[in-house]
């Protein structure tokens, strides 16, 4: 999502628009995220309890599961591509399919990470510092979690409401 890096993308594909190929970057860079968040939620389910034996049968899966979410932002995204505007910008259904598509990965992981969390924190042998750790892990997939609901459904009250969107960018 960095723009010199979309620049150079856009230069190397030099036969096709910059605009249009920055703005499929930058859509595509989601993709990039869901698929780092697929590898999260699998070395999280090790974490749960799963078989490593069976771990290269459950990836593939999960890397399904963000290619999906990302084809459905991309085809979400159309209309904001056309327009030469960021999701939020072009601001309709459309963004709350993206956001939604791109915060369900992230809601399973937040939800997944918090129960490992609080199952440690159950355990008997957790000393302090582990204690420490987990209290902040769970901090964060909190946040990840309110986040997760809360920009697909606040995305929504802007459309129904034909507001702009409060973060555009």
């Amino acid at each position: 999502r960095e723009v010199w890096v979309q620049k150079l993308i856009a230069k190397a594909l030099f036969m096709f628009d910059e605009a249009n190929v920055t703005n499929i970057v930058r859509q595509l860079s989601f993709g990039g995220i869901l698929l780092a968040v697929a590898y999260i939620y699998g070395i999280v389910k090790m974490w749960g309890g799963a078989t490593p034996e069976t771990a290269r049968q459950r990836q593939p899966v999960y890397n399904l599961v963000a290619v999906a979410a990302t084809v459905v932002i991309l085809v979400a995204g159309t209309p904001a591509r056309q327009q030469n505007l960021l999701i939020d910008q072009a601001l309709g259904w459309g963004a709350v399919i993206a956001w939604a598509a791109f915060y369900a990965p992230i809601i399973a992981v937040a939800v997944l990470v918090g129960r490992v969390c609080v199952r440690e924190f159950r355990t008997h042998d957790v000393t302090a510092r582990e204690r420490a750790i987990y209290a902040g892990v769970l901090v964060l997939v909190v946040g990840l979690g309110v986040d997760g609901v809360a920009t697909p459904v606040l995305t929504a009250l802007e459309v129904t409401s034909g507001t702009a969107s409060r973060d555009p960018d």
